[in-house]
């Protein structure tokens, strides 16, 4: 008995069944290629298959692999984001969660004056230089969050000024101050709006390098940029924390 789809048509013969799969196969590929049909939710949207998308595409996409990917604007990411090889990014980067080793990530040793930049932020410096003036940025929103820290390891300071560069006198925080003759810790704090700058002497305002002999350990100071609503002024500022050792009749580093 001859199969019910099976046709002659001038003696050429064909099978229905088979060319109709062929045909159905053929419209369900070229509608998933133009974005039509989707076999998962959150594919991949029409327009990210575009070459040159416009700027204004607002575009949701779920794991997405790339050789190369450009974002303008603000972005939203959920979930995690893996990247291998070199990195740049062109404006502020925000983290509602751990930025892991973000922190810090550069360690330089200075012997001479240093002048840093915003793009320096995240670095450890290493001051082996016993009269050293160091000046930050200005604080500014585009530096809120960033860090900077100063590690004293020359014999001893003399001079050393860690300089907020801010005409607004906008340096504020605390640091424990310890001496090697004595057991106790010394609190010193300092509200924004009357200091500008960290000055070390080596002796009674810290700066003591903590080496060969001494149990207190290296003086250390760590500078963060905080939103001016953070400081109750009207500006940006330098929030300092640390631990200093000196010696003799210790006095606060906080300085004009």
């Amino acid at each position: 008995m001859a199969d019910l789809f099976d046709m002659r048509i001038g003696g050429a013969g064909w099978h229905l069944t088979s060319h109709l799969i062929a045909i159905a196969a053929l419209f369900v590929a070229c509608f998933a290629i133009t974005g039509y049909i989707t076999f998962r939710d959150d594919s991949v949207p029409p327009a990210a298959l575009e070459t040159d998308q416009s700027a204004d595409d607002d575009l949701k996409v779920d794991n997405v692999t790339a050789k190369s990917l450009d974002v303008s604007g603000a972005s939203a990411l959920a979930g995690t984001l893996a990247v291998t090889g070199a990195t740049t990014v062109g404006g502020t980067l925000r983290s509602k969660g751990l930025l892991s080793g973000a922190l810090y990530n550069t360690v330089e040793v200075v012997t001479a004056d240093n002048v840093i930049t915003a793009a320096e932020a995240g670095t450890v410096y290493i001051i082996n230089d016993a009269d050293h003036t160091a000046t930050l940025p200005t604080a500014t929103e585009a530096l809120i969050g960033s860090k900077f820290k100063f590690i004293v390891s020359t014999a001893d300071a003399t001079d050393i000024d860690i300089d907020g560069n801010d005409a607004n006198q906008c340096l504020f925080g605390y640091v424990m101050m310890t001496k090697e003759a004595e057991k106790a810790v010394h609190f010193v704090q300092a509200a924004a709006g009357s200091n500008s700058k960290i000055q070390l002497d080596g002796t009674t305002t810290g700066g003591e390098s903590g080496g060969t002999g001494d149990t207190a350990g290296p003086s250390e100071l760590e500078f963060t940029c905080v939103a001016a609503a953070v400081t109750g002024t009207d500006t940006d500022c330098w929030f300092v924390t640390g631990t200093l050792h000196g010696s003799g009749t210790l006095a606060t580093p906080f300085s004009a």
